[in-house]
């Protein structure tokens, strides 16, 4: 697929390039863990909105409590919210469901080519200029899925999610360490503001 008009960054060369240099950066862009398939969709919904640590502890809460799926099944929903809720919105994320989760589930559980698009990857590719700047994360999962060759996507998911966390933070990245920076069409803005803060007139 080529670059949309209004997204001259948005190349398969690019996506290419980025790849080669979160793996030069960040090491082999495996996936992080294979597991079952229903342990990692219901693990996946509830890291929505929250730190590992406390997706982790909820889904340990929850299994403590309803040691099946079977169980978690059978359950009053109240009584599984109460067993989630130190994940945080335990109320809403039974019904939240959505592309990032299968995509999850897909590349992490079932060793398919996905590329899940959680707040990380949302955020760098909306500053890479892959996706449009104002793009949903339903639009940029559409986009990325065409845009970033086969065999690529797990991979660069895992880099994307390693940038995001490490080092293009929310809200002010840190673009002097980033190997991406020269790609990167936000990084002089950002570069800017961080000499003005430190060179103030």
């Amino acid at each position: 697929m080529n670059a949309p008009p209004d997204l001259p960054n948005a190349t398969r060369r690019r996506l290419r390039a980025i790849h080669d240099r979160l793996a030069k950066r960040f090491g082999p862009l495996d996936p992080p863990r294979a597991a079952d398939p229903l342990d990692e969709l219901v693990l996946t919904v509830l890291s929505q909105h929250t730190s590992d640590l406390n997706a982790e502890r909820a889904f340990g809460d929850l299994r403590a409590g309803f040691p099946t799926w079977d169980d978690v099944v059978d359950a009053p929903t109240t009584a599984v919210a109460d067993a989630i809720r130190s994940g945080g919105l335990a109320n809403t994320k039974a019904p939240r469901i959505g592309p990032k989760t299968a995509a999850v589930v897909l590349s992490f559980a079932l060793g398919r080519d996905a590329l899940p698009v959680d707040t990380h990857v949302h955020r760098t590719t909306r500053r890479l200029g892959i996706v449009p700047p104002t793009a949903s994360a339903e639009r940029a999962d559409r986009l990325l899925h065409d845009l970033v060759p086969e065999g690529l996507r797990t991979p660069m998911h895992v880099g994307l999610i390693r940038l995001g966390r490490e080092i293009c933070k929310a809200p002010v990245p840190r673009c002097r360490a980033c190997p991406l920076r020269d790609l990167c069409p936000t990084a002089p803005r950002y570069l800017t503001s961080a000499r003005k803060r430190s060179n103030p007139a």
